[in-house]
């Protein structure tokens, strides 16, 4: 979950209504989100025994034995918003527990969605023009390689980009 979420980092903070002040209450692991060893050191490492208090602000929180606590996505009234950024959070989720193979973006949205429900989330990344929020989807080329084992494969992390 730590990998998929530093690999589309861009997008989801666009898609989250996160601005660059207010990451300081969900900061990601790396820098950048392009460097594929250090993401894949961070998601190898992400263990729940670490109890220190400021890393409770990371995008993905473990520092509860018990529980997984996902930070990113800013509080909402509008409904397409929270929609879209709790369906996509859930797809993660499950993607990342359940899926084997290569995802990208848009597989992220869709993934086990209903037509109505992946047109609405598809719309409101689309088309959201609060901020430059705007997402093309087609565009993002960052695909990552989920494996059985749950391993990353460095080499076939990350293809276009």
């Amino acid at each position: 979950m730590v990998a998929v979420m530093e690999l589309y980092r861009e997008e989801l903070i666009k898609i989250s209504g996160r601005n660059k002040s207010s990451l300081r209450w969900c900061q990601f692991e790396t820098s950048n989100g392009y460097d594929i060893e250090v993401i894949k050191k961070v998601a190898k490492d992400k263990i729940k025994s670490d109890r220190n208090r400021h890393n409770r602000y990371k995008v993905v929180n473990t520092t509860n034995e018990k529980t997984v606590e996902i930070r990113l996505c800013r509080g909402t009234l509008l409904w397409e918003s929270f929609n879209t950024r709790i369906n996509l959070m859930y797809n993660i989720v499950n993607v990342s527990r359940n899926y084997q193979g290569l995802i990208n973006l848009e597989k992220l949205i869709v993934y086990k969605n209903d037509d109505k429900t992946i047109q609405m989330m598809k719309n409101y990344i689309e088309n959201n023009d609060i901020e430059n929020r705007k997402v093309d989807i087609k565009e993002v080329k960052k695909t990552i390689l989920l494996m059985p084992d749950n391993s990353l494969r460095p080499s076939s992390f990350m293809f276009g980009k």
